[in-house]
């Protein structure tokens, strides 16, 4: 799956995922309920098919199952922080022995030690590994995990909700398949 594939089927997904969401938002509150449970086996199954069907190591199975554990409880602000740790970790894989990403670091944060999840996303930016909207995309996903990690109580719209986790998921798989690869994709940088 090329890059522009990527960036392609996370917009038709999302572009779909916002029509349901405002046609769910509009109906009546029981429907509301019937329509929340819908979306949430939707996002259980996306996650069901990321561990099913792509290459992810043991350590991020046992984080997507621990968010489909919180969707079900309906701790979906607290899921959507596990997805942004998965993110972060993946970029900290992608970027751990990149010594131009090392240089880069050093050359704009001297005096600290190590790098954080804005670090990964500006460096990923700035070197066209990631496209503008996927910068934008993962950057609201960071911004609901700081929140997540310092507000309390968060409460998220149903629209956001199904936004962030739809690119989450994506953007979990896209850098899944950089990293691991997927038998028979020629287009794949494997690191």
């Amino acid at each position: 799956m090329t890059k522009s594939q990527c960036i392609w089927i996370i917009i038709i997904v999302a572009v779909i995922l916002i029509a349901i969401v405002y046609y769910i938002h509009n109906k009546e509150p029981k429907e509301n309920q019937a329509e929340h449970r819908t979306i949430v086996d939707e996002l259980k199954s996306q996650l069901n098919d990321l561990q099913d069907n792509h290459t992810i190591d043991s350590d991020v199975k046992g984080e997507l199952l621990q968010i489909e554990q919180l969707l079900n409880s309906g701790a979906n602000s607290k899921a959507m922080l596990s997805v942004g740790k998965v993110i972060e970790n993946y970029f900290r894989r992608i970027y751990k022995k990149d010594s131009d990403f090392k240089t880069y670091f050093k050359e704009t944060c001297p005096g600290r030690n190590k790098p954080d999840f804005q670090h990964y996303l500006n460096y990923a930016k700035k070197t066209n590994f990631i496209t503008e909207e996927q910068f934008l995309n993962i950057s609201s996903i960071k911004q609901m995990k700081n929140k997540e990690s310092h507000e309390l109580n968060l409460k998220m719209e149903m629209l956001h909700i199904i936004s962030f986790f739809s690119l989450g998921f994506n953007m979990i798989l896209w850098l899944s398949v950089f990293l691991y690869g997927k038998q028979g994709d020629e287009n794949i940088a494997i690191v």
